[in-house]
């Protein structure tokens, strides 16, 4: 039975039908009062005189649009006395549009992924991007750039073109198609271990060693050029100097031929290695006293004949370091670092042959006064 009202009808209490109501006007509840819809009250859409509510108790609560490539449209004030879309689902496009920013506050992040495996977030302090999950994080784009919100640029990358790295909005590094190049100075701070440069696959193959690179073995010490098979030098497209794998120096003919006629002057630590200028000068001396040595330990000593150990075939001649040491010559006598003989300074010597002479000089005087009165 259907029951028509042409008029408005207040109802006061509960209105019950097992069929439909259907309405050519409005229908109006008052503050509090509900359309309820299931039989435990689970949907309930109302005013409670200062807002309106949709609830949901039971289930999932679906908002639906049957209507073919149609929208769904979220609407709310526009700041200016009007209503605006602030965000929509597409069904013609299939996908969600947004109008309007959206804001995320301090610690609620933006999750992506099945896993929640990318998150973005702003904790109150910092801004983070947080990639946690399976595979890489990617930043792709035909030119990136990274900076500051003002504009200044921090890294700078070009399509099929150079790398920019910035400072204070000026470029210090730039990749180029054979290499880098800097602008300004360029320093490494190493505490211990080796920052090198691999060349091959030899990398730690056949050795434990960079082929090339500079090496810091602890904090303290200083920082050194090391290779496995030896460093060259050169400037100008020419060697110039060589330390072979075995530790030998060689210099380029540029050095062997820039020869000259003064005296050796360069003299090299048996203990250390240390290289030093040899100089004759006072400024340079301490404690000097004359020299007294002379023509008796000249007498005494043997000079020798002998090849190099090392495969010279040439014939040298010269005195025994050993031998010397044993006259108690020890001032010309360098010693190694267990204190054995070693090497000697020859140039040094020139002072007991100068004694020696100054000897048989006076010697010869004294002949020729006594060969002057034999004569008379």
């Amino acid at each position: 039975m259907a029951i028509d009202y042409y008029c408005s009808q207040n109802i006061n209490g509960t209105l019950t039908t097992s069929g439909n109501i259907s309405s050519g006007g409005h229908v109006y509840v008052t503050d509090g009062n509900k359309f309820i819809a299931g039989s435990g009250e689970d949907l309930q859409i109302y005013h409670d005189g200062s807002n309106s509510f949709i609830t949901n108790d039971t289930g999932v609560l679906y908002i639906r649009s049957n209507v073919d490539d149609n929208d769904i449209c979220f609407q709310s004030d526009n700041g200016s006395g009007s209503t605006a879309t602030y965000f929509f689902l597409d069904g013609d496009n299939v996908e969600t549009g947004f109008l309007k920013r959206t804001h995320h506050m301090d610690s609620v992040e933006a999750r992506f992924g099945d896993g929640n495996d990318l998150k973005i977030y702003h904790d109150g302090s910092n801004s983070y991007i947080d990639d946690s999950g399976t595979g890489r994080l990617y930043l792709r784009g035909s030119g990136i750039t990274i900076g500051k919100y003002t504009g200044e640029n921090g890294i700078i990358f070009n399509e099929n073109a150079e790398v920019k790295l910035y400072y204070d909005n000026s470029g210090k590094l730039e990749t180029t198609s054979t290499g880098v190049e800097v602008t300004g100075n360029m320093g490494l701070s190493v505490n211990a271990g080796m920052i090198g440069m691999k060349l091959d696959s030899l990398w730690g193959s056949s050795n434990e060693y960079c082929h090339y690179g500079l090496s810091k073995p602890s904090g303290s010490e200083e920082m050194m050029l090391a290779s496995y098979f030896g460093l060259k030098f050169g400037t100008n497209g020419n060697e110039r100097l060589e330390i072979a794998q075995n530790g030998k120096t060689y210099f380029g003919s540029a050095t062997r031929s820039n020869t000259t006629s003064s005296s050796a002057n360069m003299y090299m630590d048996a203990l250390n290695g240390e290289i030093k200028r040899s100089t004759s000068s006072k400024r340079y001396k301490t404690n000097i006293a004359n020299y007294t040595k002379g023509l008796d330990k000249v007498l005494q000593l043997q000079p020798k004949t002998y090849n190099d150990i090392n495969g010279d075939s040439k014939e040298f001649a010269g005195l025994i370091a050993e031998d010397v040491h044993d006259l108690g010559l020890n001032e010309y006598v360098y010693y190694n670092e267990d204190n054995e003989p070693d090497a000697l300074g020859y140039s040094h010597m020139i002072a007991l042959l100068t004694n020696a002479i100054k000897e048989l000089a006076e010697k010869n005087q004294n002949l020729e006064a006594r060969i002057v009165e034999l004569e008379k």
